[in-house]
């Protein structure tokens, strides 16, 4: 497995990566090989003290020789948040946490050649609140 990732900090509420990676599974008892591929990015800003606004990206490629089939995935994800507090802590944090989230899912089986009598399974999701501690 090759894995790059690369981190950015423009400043002190702007935070970013991108992620690049490839790796191969060889089964020896069949000689087959699988590869996937994946490039990803996230970004975060923190709009105010506790409200941030981040949003992510994922798409990756897959072969499988043995199935003679190609992979397809792709994950889209937008959200705001906003932390609160419960009861007062020393260190002023806060406890809780409500998110607006917007997320979409993608994926694909393919057939080498020919093009594919079954429709990619698309997902999409709306979350409007989750809180968590």
């Amino acid at each position: 497995m090759q894995n790059l990732t690369l981190s950015l900090l423009p400043g002190a509420r702007l935070t970013s990566s991108v992620d690049l990676s490839s790796e191969q599974q060889k089964n020896v008892e069949s000689g087959t090989t699988q590869k996937l591929q994946r490039l990803g990015a996230s970004v975060q800003w923190q709009l105010l003290r506790n409200t941030a606004i981040s949003g992510s990206f994922s798409q990756s490629w897959g072969r499988d020789g043995m199935s003679a089939q190609k992979t397809q995935h792709s994950e889209q994800q937008l959200a705001l948040s906003q932390g609160f507090t419960i009861y007062r802590r020393l260190d002023s944090g806060t406890q809780g946490r409500i998110f607006l989230r917007y997320a979409r899912t993608r994926a694909a089986v393919l057939p080498f050649e020919t093009p594919s009598l079954l429709e990619p399974r698309i997902t999409w999701t709306l979350n409007v609140v989750r809180l968590c501690c």
